[in-house]
């Protein structure tokens, strides 16, 4: 089974490429925290998206969240995990 894993380049349904900055485990759904890289790699940190990681005839995908609520929910838990990381590079 392929597995995607941190850093690695996506091509999402906008022909756009990202790189998976993050990911976390929540309510039993992994999400994955997107950041658009131009074709030399380099982040383009003004697009950014947050996807669910799903499995379709044993390969994996991701699907855009869409849901206001949810994206919320997760964004927030991004931005919590972000802060921290950056507060622990302080110390």
């Amino acid at each position: 089974m392929n597995s995607i894993e941190l850093y690695d380049i996506l091509t999402l349904e906008d022909d756009k490429e990202y790189t998976v900055a993050n990911m976390i485990l929540h309510k039993d759904v992994e999400y994955l925290y997107l950041v658009e890289v131009d074709k030399d790699e380099n982040i383009i940190e003004t697009n950014q998206k947050i996807v669910r990681r799903i499995i379709t005839d044993g390969m994996d995908g991701v699907e855009i969240v869409t849901d206001k609520e949810e994206l919320e929910e997760v964004s927030e838990i991004f931005h919590d995990l972000f802060a921290k990381m950056v507060k622990e590079e302080k110390e």
